[in-house]
């Protein structure tokens, strides 16, 4: 069984560190995937041609929306696997989430600003 492994990097304390099983995601599928979306020349640009970097890419956003949704990583690729541009024929899509990292969005972690602008005091020009 061959596996890529990927770290994937973004600001605001996201990472994601993935596995692509490549006897399940054959590199067919890697390619159909890759290619499906409208942001395909700039993603395998970035990605240096190399689909399953792309794949990688394309599901590290997907993946991050259900992890911050609360979502197990197991079941948030179960769910991209349902996901149009994701439906290999497969049982399952060959992907599984190593390690991941996302921010504490608890309210008392926020930072707030207050940007109501002050109103002069009443009497006051």
């Amino acid at each position: 069984m061959a596996k890529r492994i990927f770290k994937i990097v973004c600001g605001m304390d996201l990472t994601l560190t993935l596995s692509i099983d490549t006897d399940v995601l054959t590199p067919q599928w890697a390619g159909e995937i890759s290619r499906f979306w409208a942001s395909k020349d700039e993603v395998l640009d970035a990605s240096d041609g190399d689909e399953y970097q792309a794949v990688a890419r394309y599901a590290a956003s997907w993946l991050w929306d259900s992890l911050l949704d609360g979502w197990t990583p197991a079941y948030a690729v179960k769910d991209l696997h349902k996901q149009e541009g994701w439906c290999i024929p497969a049982e399952t899509l060959g992907i599984e989430i190593l390690d991941h990292d996302i921010p504490d969005m608890s309210a008392e972690y926020l930072e707030v600003e207050d940007l109501t602008p002050t109103q002069p005091a009443a009497g006051t020009p």
